[in-house]
């Protein structure tokens, strides 16, 4: 079985998609166009990015 996922529903519908911001699933996100994630909690002062094209090799298994 297939998962829908939201994200790529919208892109069929001509809509852009992005996820900025804090990811708890355990997974990187899947289906945006763009997304810019937290690792974890995240720091609160100048936090450090994991961005979908520029995924750090420890993180890439996540």
């Amino acid at each position: 079985m297939t998962q829908v996922l939201f994200p790529r529903v919208l892109q069929q519908n001509q809509y852009q998609t992005a996820w900025i911001g804090k990811w708890h699933l355990g997974s990187l996100p899947e289906g945006f166009d763009y997304w810019r994630i937290l690792p974890g909690q995240g720091h609160y002062y100048n936090p450090d990015f994991i961005e979908k094209e520029k995924i750090p090799p420890a993180q890439k298994g996540m």
